[in-house]
C-alpha cells in the first residue's frame, strides 16, 4: 500500500533547473496515483510516499516530477536520502544537490527549508 501525505506549498520567485536521475526504463501503469500526485502537487509543499520497501515510491516520485518540473518555479530535484544513517546529515545532503550553500547567521536546515 502507498500512502500519499501532503504540506501546503509557499511559492517562491526565481526558477531553477532541477536535477532527477535519468531513468533506463519506461514507466508503466499507476495512473490514479500519477494523477493524484500532479494534482497535489499544485498546491503542497511536500509530498511524501510511504510504503514498504520495493513498492515503487521512489520510481513513482521521479515519474511525476519528471513530468511536472517545467512547470514548477523552483525545478525538481532528487535526494537520495537512503544512505543516510545520521539525521544531522540530512540537510547538508539536501542542500548539496539542490546548491544551497550555508549562512553563517542560521543554521542550514532553515536555510534549506526557506
Amino acid at each position: 500500500m502507498l500512502t500519499i501525505e501532503t504540506s501546503e506549498r509557499e511559492p517562491r520567485a526565481a526558477p531553477t533547473q532541477g536535477a532527477l536521475p535519468a531513468q533506463v526504463s519506461s514507466f508503466v501503469g499507476r495512473e490514479r496515483e500519477l494523477a493524484e500526485l500532479e494534482t497535489l502537487i499544485e498546491s503542497a509543499r511536500l509530498i511524501t510516499l510511504t510504503g514498504t520497501g520495493g513498492s515503487g515510491k521512489t520510481r513513482l516520485g521521479i515519474e511525476v516530477a519528471g513530468r511536472v518540473g517545467g512547470r514548477m518555479p523552483d525545478g525538481v530535484y532528487f535526494v537520495d536520502l537512503a544512505p543516510i544513517r545520521d539525521p544531522g546529515l540530512m540537510a547538508s545532503s539536501i542542500a548539496a544537490v539542490i546548491g544551497i550553500r550555508s549562512e553563517p547567521t542560521r543554521p542550514l536546515l532553515d536555510t534549506v527549508i526557506y
